[in-house]
């Protein structure tokens, strides 16, 4: 029963994790204008349950990185976040999304993710720019 116990554990920990929040952006843009970056597009719902509260998040890097981790606060020039335009967003729908960052670097790449109320990030299929 005792080997049992850690096996039931972990079978339930991977079900749950499974059931996670999911998102897929179907597509999006990041251009420079007015003296901020601006990323804007479609994100898709393909968890199997209604979303709440999502947040887009847009962090302006030095260019040439294209990953969110292993960056130096030297190599981010601003982020910020928005809702994205539903507030609820029910299995298999989509909404838009657009969020801003000021900065005066020209030459820049940007990096897109989403959370949920609670902030945690939410795993999201995000194309190449």
């Amino acid at each position: 029963m005792k080997r049992l116990f850690p096996i039931v554990l972990l079978s339930l920990g991977f079900g749950l994790a499974q059931g996670a929040y999911k998102l897929r952006v179907t597509s999006w843009s990041c251009t420079y204008t007015g003296g901020a970056w601006v990323a804007q597009g479609v994100v898709e719902n393909t968890a199997g349950r209604t979303l709440q509260g999502i947040r887009v998040h847009l962090r302006v890097v030095e260019g040439g990185l294209d990953r969110l981790g292993g960056v130096s606060p030297q190599q981010v020039y601003g982020t910020n976040s928005a809702p994205i335009a539903r507030g609820s967003l029910p299995p298999g729908e989509s909404s838009r999304f657009s969020v801003r960052v000021p900065t005066s670097r020209r030459e820049a790449a940007c990096q897109i993710w989403f959370r949920n109320p609670s902030v945690v990030q939410i795993p999201t299929q995000v194309p190449r720019l």
